[in-house]
C-alpha cells in the first residue's frame, strides 16, 4: 500500500509539471522557425549576445590585437645578435613560426568572436601583418648562413658539430617561392631578391673557404675597435691634457690596447696566408695587410707630439678646401711641402715614418686636385684597392658612421644600376659581387643586420 501510494505522488508531481510546461508554451508568442534562427545567427543584425559572449569576445579582441602587435614589433627589428661564442646568438626568428601563429590566432578568434565587423577588421589586420612575414627570411637566412660558417670553420670551438649547406639553400628556395603570394611593389621585389643574392654569395664563400667565417668575425672586431668613437678618441685623437702632463696611467692603457690589437691583427694575417682558396686568399691577405698597418699607424699616432697632429689637421684642412674650389695661395702649399720634407730629415720622422708616409699621401692627392686632376672618381670605384683601411666604404660611396639609410640607399642605386638582371655587360656579374662583399662588411661594422 506503502509503494502504491508512493507512484501516485510520483504520477502527480509528473501531471502537474506537464500541466504548467503546456500552460507556458500556450501562452507563448507563435515565433516562427526562420524568426528563431535569425536571433541565433551571429551575422544577423538581430543576433543579441549574452554577456559572457560579450566578454569573450572582448577577451579575444584583446589578446589577437596584442599577438599581431607583438609579431610587427617582432618584424621590424629582427633578433640577429653579435657572436660572442655562444651558438645561440646566431638564432633569428623563423618566418615559418610567424605563419603558424598567425594561423593558430586565426582559428582562435573566428571560434570565439561572433561579431562580423569585428571578425573582418581582425582578418584585415592578420592580413597586413601576412603581407610583411616575407622579409624576415632575410635575417633569418643570414643567421642560418653564420652558423653555418661558425660550426664548419675549422678555427671555431663548434664541438665538432656541422651543418649541412643544403639546408641553408632549401631556405633560399622557400624565400623565393613565398615571393609571388605578395602583393608588394616592383622595387620592394627588387630590394628582396638584391638581399638574396647577396646572401647566397656570402653562402658561396664560406663553402669555398671553411676559414673565412673566422677571419671575417676578426675583421669585424678590430674595424670596430679602430674605429669606435670611444677607443679610437682616446689613442688616436688623445686630448691635449692628457698629452702635456704625461699621463702615466692612460699611456700605459694605450700601449696595452695597441698591443692587444696587434696581436689580433698578426693572428688575423695568418689566417689569410693559410687559406686554400687562392682568390679569397689573396683578397684577404690585402685586407689583414690594410688593417695591421693600420693598427701600427694608430699606434704611432698616439705616441706622436703635438707638431704632427697639427700639421696632420692643417693638410686634412688644405685638401677639403681644394676639393671645395677654393684657389689656395701658392705659398702656402709651397710652405707645408718644406714643413714635410723636414720632418722626414729629422729624428722624428724614423720614429713615426708610418704617420708620416699619410701625410706624404695627402699631400700628393693636394698637388693632384690642383693640377685639376679628379681624385677617387665615381668611374674608379670598382678598382678595388683593398689594401686600404675604408675600401668598403668607398666602395659603396659612403662615409664611415653615415646613417643606415644612407648606406642602404647608396647600395640599393648600386643594385639598380649593375645587377646582372638589368645590366648585360660582362663585367656587372664581378662588380655585384664586389658590391655585396662590400655592403656585408659596411653592415657587420655598423652594426645593422
Amino acid at each position: 500500500m506503502y509503494k502504491a501510494k508512493k507512484k501516485s505522488a510520483r504520477l502527480s508531481l509528473r501531471h502537474k509539471t506537464m500541466v504548467i510546461i503546456e500552460n507556458f508554451q500556450i501562452n507563448m508568442p507563435k515565433v516562427p522557425r526562420y524568426e528563431l534562427e535569425r536571433h541565433l545567427d551571429p551575422d544577423s543584425e538581430d543576433f543579441s549576445p549574452t554577456k559572457k559572449d560579450l566578454a569573450e569576445e572582448q577577451s579575444m579582441e584583446s589578446h589577437a590585437i596584442d599577438e599581431l602587435t607583438e609579431i610587427e614589433l617582432e618584424l621590424a627589428g629582427p633578433s640577429i645578435f653579435d657572436f660572442d661564442g655562444d651558438e645561440r646568438k646566431f638564432n633569428a626568428i623563423d618566418p615559418e613560426n610567424i605563419w603558424n601563429r598567425l594561423a593558430y590566432l586565426q582559428v582562435d578568434f573566428r571560434r570565439t568572436v561572433k561579431d562580423s565587423e569585428l571578425r573582418k577588421k581582425l582578418d584585415a589586420r592578420i592580413l597586413r601583418v601576412e603581407q610583411k612575414v616575407y622579409k624576415q627570411y632575410v635575417p633569418f637566412i643570414e643567421s642560418r648562413i653564420n652558423l653555418f660558417g661558425f660550426l664548419n670553420s675549422p678555427l671555431e670551438k663548434s664541438y665538432g658539430r656541422k651543418l649541412d649547406s643544403d639546408e641553408v639553400i632549401s631556405y633560399f628556395v622557400q624565400a623565393r617561392s613565398v615571393l609571388g603570394h605578395f602583393k608588394i611593389s616592383e622595387k620592394e621585389q627588387i630590394d628582396f631578391l638584391s638581399e638574396l643574392d647577396r646572401l647566397h654569395e656570402k653562402l658561396e664563400r664560406y663553402r669555398s673557404e671553411l676559414t673565412l667565417f673566422t677571419f671575417e668575425r676578426i675583421e669585424e672586431e678590430l674595424q670596430k675597435e679602430m674605429f669606435s668613437r670611444e677607443d679610437y678618441d682616446s689613442f688616436a685623437r688623445p686630448n691635449e691634457t692628457v698629452r702635456t702632463f704625461g699621463n702615466e696611467n692612460s699611456e700605459k692603457r694605450n700601449r696595452l690596447k695597441f698591443d692587444l690589437m696587434l696581436a689580433k691583427a698578426h693572428s688575423f694575417k695568418e689566417i689569410a696566408s693559410r687559406m686554400l682558396n687562392e682568390s679569397i686568399r689573396k683578397s684577404c691577405e690585402e685586407r689583414a695587410k690594410s688593417l695591421f698597418e693600420y693598427v701600427e699607424y694608430l699606434k704611432e699616432k698616439s705616441e706622436a707630439p703635438r707638431e704632427l697632429f697639427a700639421f696632420e689637421a692643417e693638410l686634412r684642412d688644405l685638401f677639403q678646401r681644394v676639393k671645395d674650389g677654393e684657389k689656395i695661395d701658392v705659398e702656402i702649399i709651397e710652405r707645408v711641402s718644406r714643413q714635410l720634407s723636414d720632418m722626414k730629415e729629422r729624428k722624428l720622422g724614423i720614429d713615426y715614418s708610418q704617420m708620416i708616409g699619410k701625410l706624404e699621401k695627402l699631400l700628393k692627392k693636394i698637388y693632384r686636385v690642383i693640377s685639376g686632376e679628379t681624385v677617387e672618381e665615381d668611374d674608379d670605384r670598382f678598382e678595388v684597392d683593398r689594401t686600404r683601411v675604408d675600401w668598403a666604404w668607398n666602395l659603396i660611396g659612403v662615409e664611415r658612421g653615415a646613417s643606415k639609410e644612407k648606406i642602404k640607399e647608396a647600395h640599393r642605386q648600386l643594385v639598380a644600376k649593375y645587377h646582372p638582371d638589368r645590366n648585360k655587360k660582362p663585367e656587372s656579374e664581378r662588380k655585384m659581387q664586389d658590391i655585396n662583399e662590400a655592403y656585408e662588411l659596411i653592415r657587420r661594422v655598423e652594426d645593422f643586420k
